[in-house]
């Protein structure tokens, strides 16, 4: 009975991404929103896995730095988490360096990269591995360790992606009555 059980479990967690709503955003979604002539500032994306943000602040800075500070190792650290599956919009697109620059927030230089990666748009850090952190970037003017989040890629909800050009008429078609 626990075999059976065990079997049943397995079946389900490999069917389970089968009726996942999102899309991972590659090239050819990009061009076929480019080809509706869609704009994809106008499309909602997400980000798929979580993306975790970390720096070093100065103790007279905490009480002016939004967000979570921790104390650890003698330093204070402000820490951004960006939750998978976390709304963004597209700030702008980079054709030649196949980037596109997404927006979690509002304010100047909170923008971050997407980079075309085995044609998908993956989260686009500089990699500069350290011991506790996988590289960094620079969001809101500051130095960011990136720890958490280099798997993560860009995703649409499968329904954004029916893409209807303008000059094409889809019919419903007729039933019996």
């Amino acid at each position: 009975m626990k075999n059976k059980n065990i079997i049943y479990f397995l079946f389900i967690l490999l069917l389970f991404p089968l009726f996942s709503c999102f899309l991972t955003f590659n090239y050819s979604i990009k061009q076929q929103f480019k080809e509706a002539d869609i704009d994809i500032s106008k499309v909602q994306f997400y980000n798929r896995y979580k993306i975790q943000l970390k720096r070093v602040i100065k103790k007279d800075e905490i009480s002016t730095v939004s967000g979570t500070v921790n104390f650890r190792n003698g330093k204070y650290y402000q820490v951004i988490v960006i939750l998978n599956e976390t709304p963004c919009v597209v700030d702008k697109v980079d054709d030649e360096k196949n980037t596109i620059y997404v927006r979690f927030e509002e304010g100047e230089n909170k923008i971050l990269p997407f980079k075309l990666e085995e044609n998908i748009y993956k989260f686009g850090y500089n990699i500069f591995p350290g011991d506790d952190y996988i590289g960094k970037i620079f969001y809101n003017n500051n130095e960011y360790l990136v720890e958490v989040g280099k798997d993560s890629y860009l995703v649409i909800k499968a329904e954004d992606k029916v893409v209807e050009r303008k000059d094409t008429i889809i019919l419903k078609g007729k039933k019996v009555k």
